[in-house]
């Protein structure tokens, strides 16, 4: 009879896990590989060393106030990484295709969500071959994708 419960167990164990959704979310990035020296070290004073950080205590206008405050930096640069935070929460998203992305007027996950893969590679593509910020730029199955798992997170930034 315990032979029978263990097997049972392993089994619906083992299949909630195959059937479970992959997470959106992608690596959580230290701000030092990120950011300009200056900036992470000023974050860190505050606490924020990574980019899950920087998302957390930026979400809302207020928060970041505070902390354009606290660290000396300009509001509006803070918001720019904080928006990059933002969209590296997708998998296959680092800091290169935040990059892209905001080159082509996507800053965030509400805004990912709502796009047309299609579409958006086009502007991508466009961006790139002026400001060449990737040499290796996406394709329409992973633009398509992202959009899939952006659509999957909560919007935290407002």
């Amino acid at each position: 009879m315990i032979m029978k419960t263990n097997r049972l167990l392993l089994v619906l164990v083992l299949g909630a896990l195959l059937t479970a959704p992959t997470s959106a979310w992608a690596s959580d990035y230290p701000l030092e590989n990120v950011l300009p020296k200056e900036a992470a070290e000023k974050l860190a004073k505050q606490g924020v060393t990574t980019t899950a950080q920087l998302l957390a205590k930026g979400a809302k206008r207020g928060a970041r106030k505070q902390l354009a405050k606290a660290t000396g930096l300009a509001a509006k640069q803070l918001l720019e990484w904080i928006e990059m935070s933002d969209v590296m929460r997708i998998k296959g998203v680092g800091p290169e295709m935040s990059k892209l992305l905001r080159a082509a007027k996507v800053r965030r996950v509400a805004k990912l969500r709502r796009q047309r893969a299609k579409s958006l590679l086009a502007r991508m593509l466009k961006v790139n071959k002026t400001k060449k910020i990737s040499q290796n730029p996406p394709n329409e199955a992973q633009v398509k994708h992202w959009i899939t798992l952006a659509k999957t997170l909560k919007i935290v930034l407002r």
